[in-house]
């Protein structure tokens, strides 16, 4: 098996559980919502969760098909040039920022959904420079 075809396999898998995850999520919220949890501890967690399968489900989703479409013989450049994944991207990462704001201590403060974020910041920035210069 290539390794091409292999990371088909895994963005399909991702996705597709990814997206199962965020439905379940959902539904969680909704019964929660209407009976008056919505701020529970458990809730909160589960609303990073969610954002955070949301944007892996479709940065993975995106990823797949680019790349099931580039096998099959698509001209598929406009996908990974496009604004999209960025935006799924950017989805899951808010997601993970939230989520790290609900399990880490409060006594943190803004740090504990800071410092993930200047982290990730930190390792974009590195990748761009170290691939630009």
């Amino acid at each position: 098996m290539t390794n091409s075809l292999q990371l088909e396999f895994i963005n399909a898998a991702w996705a597709t559980i990814s997206f199962w995850l965020t439905l379940m999520m959902a539904r969680y919220f909704l019964i929660n919502l209407y009976s008056g949890g919505w701020n529970k501890p458990s809730v909160k967690l589960f609303k990073g969760l969610a954002i955070l399968f949301l944007g892996e489900a479709a940065s993975r989703a995106w990823i797949w098909w680019g790349r099931a479409a580039a096998r099959d013989g698509s001209n598929t450049d406009w996908m990974f040039t496009s604004a999209w994944l960025i935006l799924f991207s950017v989805i899951a990462i808010v997601g993970a920022v939230c989520t790290a704001r609900v399990v880490s201590p409060e006594r943190w403060g803004h740090w504990r959904w800071g410092l993930p974020t200047i982290l990730a910041a930190s390792a974009v920035l590195w990748s761009w420079l170290g691939v630009q210069g």
